[in-house]
């Protein structure tokens, strides 16, 4: 598995991302599943901003996201942000927003399954 490639051993992630980060693996838990909310109610917004062209929009949220799955060390949802961020920036090109966007659903929903089991 690379690091975060799936959420097959989500246990196994945990212990390895919360050592990582120096935190007990309860505590990285509760940080992960505090964070799924959020990033539900900002991938509704990204939807519309998407529909809508909203290119601050979606560079905010992008960024955001970036910003919360880079610090729990889910480097697969957090590359897939900075790649909607850094695309947003330039403005150009929605229809590889949205792709990206999708992929980062379906993994985003991987996670947010395997934590509820």
């Amino acid at each position: 598995m690379e690091q975060n490639r799936s959420f097959y051993n989500l246990e196994q992630a945990i212990q390895t991302f919360s050592k990582d980060m120096s935190l007990p693996p309860d505590v990285y838990r509760t940080i992960l599943i505090s964070s799924i909310k959020p990033a539900q109610e900002d991938l509704s917004h990204l939807d519309q901003a998407l529909q809508d062209q909203n290119w601050d929009t979606i560079q905010m949220i992008s960024h955001r996201l970036k910003g919360t799955y880079s610090n729990l060390r889910l480097n697969d949802l957090a590359d897939l942000a900075e790649q909607m961020n850094d695309l947003s920036r330039s403005r150009k090109d929605i229809t590889e927003v949205i792709n990206l966007s999708l992929k980062f659903n379906n993994i985003f929903v991987s996670l947010r399954k395997a934590l509820e089991q």
